[in-house]
């Protein structure tokens, strides 16, 4: 068995979902080769995370994955596909800002190296046969100043440095153009592995931005709490329900959905989003509660939310 994968079943799927808010049965299906319930755009960015989390090389199961899901059909990656993952415990951005920051260096770090190398190498081209040459036609003077008497060699001699010469010169372009096809295909190699870093990255990203939001959607929470008894009533924005009572106790209503809220004069305590908040007026208190924001608005905002009636 794999090291990596050994240590990963130590650790176990629940340690696992409580350090990196992967849900337990991913956990569990990742780190027992399980591949049937996830998206291969999940196993890419789930096994990424683990190997930040915990110092592992996973290549051997990435490789395992990417082969499973190439017989289902599920390559190459779509990075615009996003997943909701399961509801996970309470924990602090800070890993996940410093998780996308290591991610965007890494990936721009591997790319200009990569690519500066390729580009760095010279352009190499065989002079041996172009020296050759020159030599022939060194040796071919020095042959015609000890026969100056016999012209006709001499002449047949400048003829053949003529020849070797000009064969040269005709071959020099083809081991450039051997050599710039070298490069061009070195080039178009570092292209596609640039591409495949760049579109991972954007996976991982995908992810952790998935798991930012979820962690921002836990947080939301909106309740009543009365000091005495007190008359609230509260409206749907979307499907324009109503609804009210006299409430003594600590009241909650879903924080998943948009509200107006209206209440009579005197002193209101609300908590909102986690925090507790007093309000107090003379006067009717309207509030508008919309994508888990809370605010107070006024009676012609009430009214143009609720298809202007105050109430």
């Amino acid at each position: 068995m794999d090291e990596s994968i050994k240590l990963l079943r130590e650790i176990g799927a629940q340690q696992i979902h409580n350090d990196t808010h992967i849900s337990k049965d991913y956990a569990q299906a990742i780190i027992h080769e399980t591949f049937d319930d996830l998206q291969y755009v999940q196993f890419i960015g789930f096994v990424s995370i683990l190997e930040r989390e915990y110092r592992v090389d996973l290549g051997v199961l990435r490789a395992k994955g990417k082969e499973y899901f190439k017989d289902k059909d599920q390559m190459p990656l779509d990075s615009k596909m996003v997943f909701v993952l399961p509801s996970k415990q309470k924990t602090g951005s800070r890993f996940y800002k410093w998780l996308a920051i290591l991610i965007v260096l890494s990936s721009a770090y591997y790319s200009f190296m990569y690519l500066d190398v390729a580009q760095s190498e010279p352009n190499e081209v065989d002079n041996t046969k172009i020296e050759d040459a020159q030599k022939k036609i060194d040796t071919s003077s020095i042959q015609s100043n000890a026969f100056k008497e016999e012209i006709t060699k001499k002449e047949e001699i400048k003829k053949d440095a003529v020849v070797l010469h000009t064969d040269e010169k005709v071959q020099e372009p083809t081991i450039l153009e051997n050599n710039e096809n070298n490069e061009n295909n070195k080039s178009t190699e570092n292209n596609e592995s640039a591409k495949s870093v760049i579109q991972e990255e954007k996976v991982i990203a995908s992810v952790v931005q998935e798991m930012k939001e979820e962690e921002v959607k836990e947080k939301r929470s909106l309740k009543i709490l009365p000091t005495r008894r007190l008359w609230a009533g509260y409206i749907n924005i979307k499907t324009k329900e109503k609804f009210q009572s006299v409430y003594s106790e600590e009241f909650t209503i879903d924080p998943h959905d948009d509200w107006l809220l209206l209440f009579g004069a005197g002193t209101v305590y609300l908590e909102i989003n986690g925090e507790k908040k007093r309000f107090s007026s003379k006067q009717n208190l309207r509030f508008k509660y919309k994508d888990g924001k809370f605010s107070k608005i006024s009676v012609q905002e009430f009214k143009d939310l609720n298809k202007g009636r105050k109430w």
